[in-house]
């Protein structure tokens, strides 16, 4: 029954190293947006955001876009 706990801690320690701008893409990610609206609404470049995503992706251990954001869902980090 630790283990859960352990894998939690785990990702609550990889989720800290993401930063503010980071958490905001990947909650709209989360939300549906494409990279091109969340580009658009946050004022950068779409490139910016494919950075940023990347970024997200290795941070988080994840395979995918889609991945890091289940992983943060399923964490209670980011809400729908």
């Amino acid at each position: 029954m630790s283990e859960p706990k352990r894998i939690d801690r785990e990702f609550t320690g990889r989720i800290a190293t993401l930063s503010g701008r980071e958490k905001e893409i990947l909650a709209l990610f989360a939300r549906g947006q494409s990279a091109k609206r969340i580009a658009i609404a946050l004022g950068l470049s779409p490139r910016t955001v494919e950075a940023h995503s990347a970024s997200i992706i290795r941070k988080l251990a994840a395979e995918n876009r889609m991945h890091a954001v289940a992983m943060a869902v399923d964490a209670g980090v980011v809400h729908l």
